[in-house]
């Protein structure tokens, strides 16, 4: 935007008072500011922009008592892009990150963020993108995916999980009329389900994932093995028979489009294992030691980065020897998978030992797990399950 003094226009130039000039009277022994566009142009335009971003069409009659003030009328509706917006809140550099500039925020600021990481306590700082760290803590901590409200503060800011109050959190029962739900679900809310390529959920919605991904990896055989919702992200593994192939691709929020992951362990292209992937609270496990054993026991532990779009090898790791895979199971803290085969539940800890929970001989139903918590699925309904 021009200003008078930037317009080389005659103006009042006590800089001192005003930086940029403003306005000087004419005067019977001084000639004013003109009447001019390079100075009057831009505020004029400016406004009118406002009314036609706001959907307001001019109605070309003098703003005032009777008639209104259309440009008033403009502000009502505008938003603000700093708290109207979901922010998301990212690890970057051993701090917690938010995509704003603090200098412009006022003491106290308060806005509205989806974690992408789980709650860290060694993390104790907070910074914008200008780079100025505040303290920063989480009460009840948070999980990704959790929707947080943070109140800033140079002094000290928190984060309060709004998720913790029932937003995202698990009931003792759910609904499962359509099948089979996804084997891991990292929020809560609605309930996804995997068939014959494509995830739908019970509001109703459906998207042929496998379609898309075919189309994308120029793989017409492609097949979608199983989805996942991890950190708040639905994660796919799909095989392509024609090249033995295996792919991990991240979906986007609005379903349009997937990105191909990058992973940093050789998945052996041209060679089929049982590859499954399992998933805890935020670590992506894979079987077969990432389809390069045939040794369904031998697990790979990753860390996924959805920022990167990258998925990292962390460490590996056996259970017994007699463990198959399945996709009924579930993750329980970092230690232990439940299985569910047969009627029968069984906890593989990650060192090796085995125990038979029990076994239930007039149904099996499907495992799975929502925001944490564990729940067991029989004819339509989900009952949470206490695995410790």
């Amino acid at each position: 935007m021009k200003s008078v003094k930037s317009a080389g226009l005659i103006h009042d130039n006590d800089y001192a008072k005003f930086p940029e000039g403003t306005i000087k009277n004419e005067t019977p022994t001084a000639e004013g500011t003109a009447v001019v566009r390079e100075l009057y142009g831009d505020p004029l335009t400016n406004i009118y922009a406002i009314l036609k971003d706001r959907g307001i069409a001019l109605n070309n009659l003098e703003d005032n008592e009777l008639n209104g003030y259309q440009l008033l009328d403009a502000l009502r509706l505008l938003v603000n892009e700093l708290n109207d917006v979901e922010q998301i809140l990212t690890i970057d550099a051993g701090s917690w990150k938010i995509g704003l500039d603090f200098t412009l925020l006022p003491e106290k600021y308060i806005l509205f963020a989806k974690a992408s990481e789980n709650f860290n306590p060694a993390l104790t700082f907070i910074k914008g993108t200008a780079g100025n760290d505040y303290p920063f803590i989480a009460v009840g901590g948070f999980v990704a995916g959790n929707e947080l409200m943070i109140v800033l503060s140079e002094a000290g800011s928190v984060a309060y999980n709004l998720s913790a109050l029932g937003i995202n959190s698990s009931p003792n029962e759910l609904f499962t009329p359509f099948g089979t739900p996804l084997q891991f679900m990292s929020l809560a809310g609605k309930i996804w389900y995997q068939e014959d390529g494509k995830i739908f959920s019970d509001k109703p919605e459906i998207y042929d994932i496998q379609a898309r991904i075919s189309e994308k990896e120029a793989a017409p055989n492609l097949i979608l093995l199983q989805t996942i919702i991890i950190k708040g992200n639905f994660l796919c593994l799909s095989f392509d028979p024609d090249n033995e192939i295996y792919f991990f691709h991240k979906i986007l929020e609005d379903f349009s489009d997937m990105v191909l992951m990058e992973i940093d362990v050789d998945l052996n292209p041209g060679t089929v294992y049982d590859l499954h992937m399992y998933a805890g609270t935020d670590t992506l496990y894979l079987s077969n030691d990432s389809n390069n054993t045939p040794d369904d026991y031998k697990f790979s532990e990753h860390f996924v980065d959805f920022v990167n779009n990258t998925i990292s090898i962390v460490s590996s790791f056996q259970l017994n020897e007699d463990f198959r895979n399945t996709t009924n199971a579930v993750i329980v803290g970092k230690e232990k998978l439940y299985t569910l085969v047969n009627g029968e539940l069984t906890r593989w800890d990650f060192d090796g030992n085995v125990t038979i929970i029990n076994t239930f001989n007039s149904f099996v139903g499907v495992l799975f797990d929502v925001a944490g918590s564990v729940y067991h699925s029989v004819n339509g309904v989900a009952k949470k399950w206490e695995l410790l």
